[in-house]
């Protein structure tokens, strides 16, 4: 064999299923990149969404704590005039009647904010509730009602009252619809906080995404008075 045919044979190329072996691992690899690309971009998408959702329920639980702590509050003397009139008795007697609704999914709360000796502003007469599948809030003084929280489900916004035992004891609503009695919202002191949403994935064959926040309260003006 002359010198050069030995080059010839040497610098032979790549047969047909050496290409093809080497067309499969490529398109292998190709589909293992996008598949992983294609489910990070799946995980970012519902936790995006998931994280948006916990904002809103968050941000809803955080306003209604700080409503439902100044519940009650009157700088005035009730006794002679003031915005909130006093409890009664038999039980828990003297408490200034902040909480005027307590229900598993609703809660009217009043409180008089700038000391005027009545209920007349903004903010001072407020209610949340759970309307279908949302939270809404309304105030009692300007007649406004707005949606916080949409997507919630049946009994997904859940209220509960206890009292102020060292060790607090719960106050069930009872009746039909369950709600606490004039005696018994006077003698709430806490009160636990819990809203679900349920929100679509951003994928249809993904599950949906449940967002649930929880969150306890206490009565401040209330707590203060049995302390001291």
């Amino acid at each position: 064999m002359s010198l050069r045919a030995q080059r010839r044979r040497r610098q032979r190329g790549f047969g047909t299923m050496e290409t093809l072996v080497a067309a499969m691992l490529t398109i292998v690899i190709a589909l293992a990149i996008m598949g992983f690309f294609d489910a990070q971009e799946r995980a970012y998408a519902s936790l995006s969404t998931y994280s948006a959702s916990q904002n809103v329920t968050r941000t809803v639980v955080d306003l209604m704590s700080r409503e439902i702590r100044m519940s009650s509050y009157d700088p005035t003397v009730p006794a002679s005039g003031g915005a909130l009139t006093l409890s009664p008795g038999p039980t828990c007697p003297n408490v200034e009647e902040g909480l005027r609704v307590a229900m598993p999914q609703q809660i009217r709360i009043k409180q008089d904010l700038n000391g005027s000796g009545a209920i007349d502003t903004a903010n001072e007469d407020v209610g949340y509730a759970q309307v279908g599948d949302q939270i809404r809030r309304t105030d009692y003084v300007t007649g406004t009602t707005v949606t916080l929280v949409q997507n919630v489900p049946a009994n997904g916004f859940h209220l509960r009252y206890f009292d102020s035992q060292a060790t607090p004891a719960e106050i069930v609503p009872g009746g039909i619809p369950p709600a606490l009695t004039p005696a018994q919202r006077a003698c709430v002191q806490k009160v636990v906080i819990e809203i679900e949403s349920v929100i679509p994935d951003p994928y249809p064959d993904k599950p949906d995404l449940h967002s649930v926040v929880r969150s306890g309260v206490t009565i401040r003006n209330r707590w203060i008075a049995s302390n001291f």
